[in-house]
């Protein structure tokens, strides 16, 4: 049996109403898959939506235990919800009117201001926002270059580069990218 998930974002009414669209869309399909670890279909729904209240399962594989979104957004409603910055404007729009070119102004100001930081042993207790760079920096010590896909605004690029990384992203966000080439 499925439940909701149950630490959902506070979300303002403008977030509520992206989340209620996005869920009725007709456009928007998924479609089944089996655990990624062992291709089992043998799994359960343990909640029935996302933090946001995006209607996206989460399972567990009963065979290896895996936990895993099953259904998934097909490729094209994938391609729509990442091209869109639907999730982006979600995720960052608190307030009610926020737009792409809120979304833009933020991202430029941010990255504009931003300031690279150097690695430190990573601590697993507390999640911080550098956790990743700290973590990938002490499993892996001798690598020359990063490719992070689906990179947002950027800002570990730019912490990879700062410490002599030859560092690129994907992202398919064309506000972002905007960002991007501008800032270089």
């Amino acid at each position: 049996m499925s439940k909701e998930y149950i630490y959902l974002e506070n979300l303002s009414k403008r977030q509520k109403e992206l989340v209620n669209n996005f869920n009725k869309n007709s456009k928007i399909n998924y479609d089944l898959c089996s655990c990624e670890v062992c291709y089992s279909k043998d799994y359960k729904t343990i909640f029935s939506n996302d933090r946001y209240g995006i209607n996206q399962k989460t399972c567990y594989c009963n065979q290896c235990g895996f936990v895993f979104s099953n259904p998934r957004l097909s490729k094209e409603s994938a391609k729509f919800f990442y091209n869109s910055d639907f999730y982006r404007i979600l995720y960052d729009g608190i307030r009610e009117n926020f737009t792409k070119d809120d979304l833009y102004q933020n991202a430029f100001k941010e990255l504009n201001q931003y300031k690279p930081v150097l690695p430190k042993k990573p601590n697993f207790k507390n999640y911080y926002d550098q956790l990743y760079f700290d973590f990938i920096n002490n499993q892996i010590s001798d690598y020359e270059t990063v490719l992070d896909i689906g990179t947002g605004k950027g800002k570990k690029l730019i912490d990879f580069g700062f410490i002599g990384k030859k560092a690129e992203g994907i992202e398919p966000s064309k506000t972002y990218n905007k960002v991007h080439l501008e800032l270089g």
